[in-house]
């Protein structure tokens, strides 16, 4: 009798955060995959909370110089496992928030998760994204990015 896997799911938080100049924070795993600053919620933390939280210890931008400008709509997506193969025993539940900020440079704190962190142009974000519903939610963002943050906007497409 073949035993029955549970789905295990995890709710995550982070930030599209753009600067300046348009470009957006992206941050580069200790395995190799790239994506938006976030991380796990801690029980009994709210997801905003989290995500401040992620944003500072992934690329050192402090709460209060962000500015937030909207919560996106939460998406779910399996997690890579070993060698980037999807694991569907784990589900992540994952809330973004799109945040701007003065600041023009990252900081990266190599640690136990991350290797790097870097702002690169707004465009070059979704094919950066190592995972493809990433890309997939970064591209129907678009819309609603563009009509809040003026400088973003350009004749180039997602």
């Amino acid at each position: 009798m073949a035993k029955k896997r549970s789905i295990k799911t995890v709710e995550v938080a982070g930030g599209v955060v753009v600067d300046p100049d348009g470009r957006v924070a992206v941050v580069q795993q200790v395995d190799g995959t790239w994506s938006l600053p976030k991380g796990r919620v801690k029980k009994g933390e709210r997801r905003l909370a989290a995500a401040y939280r992620e944003i500072r210890q992934e690329i050192g931008i402090p709460r209060r110089r962000l500015t937030l400008v909207m919560k996106f709509e939460s998406y779910e997506r399996f997690s890579f496992g070993k060698d980037r193969i999807l694991d569907c025993r784990v589900r992540k539940r994952i809330t973004l928030f799109l945040f701007t900020t003065s600041v023009r440079e990252v900081r990266t704190f190599r640690h136990h998760e991350i290797r790097w962190a870097k702002f690169v142009s707004f465009f070059d974000v979704p094919p950066l994204l190592t995972h493809p519903e990433d890309q997939r939610f970064l591209r129907a963002q678009q819309p609603a990015i563009n009509a809040r943050i003026p400088i973003v906007r350009s004749s180039g497409v997602l």
